[in-house]
């Protein structure tokens, strides 16, 4: 078996949460107009680009690197 690195909605939550911003400033300071990407995001319903991911590791101060998760596959 072989350990990946993927992308973990969970992390952005825990890490905005850690901040204690909501879903609403999180996106504020990324510009996002559509408010609810944030959502999408962290539930898995969308992935960020790498451009994006580096602004939301910006903005809630933790690197790109935080935001993935460890996955053993096959």
């Amino acid at each position: 078996m072989a350990t990946v690195k993927v992308f973990s909605g969970k992390k952005i939550r825990e890490f905005r949460e850690s901040a204690g911003l909501s879903q609403v400033e999180l996106g504020a300071m990324l510009g996002l107009l559509n408010r609810q990407q944030i959502s999408y995001y962290e539930i898995g319903a969308s992935v960020p680009t790498a451009n994006r991911l580096a602004d939301i590791a910006r903005a809630l101060d933790v690197l790109v690197d935080d935001l993935f998760e460890d996955k053993q596959v096959e």
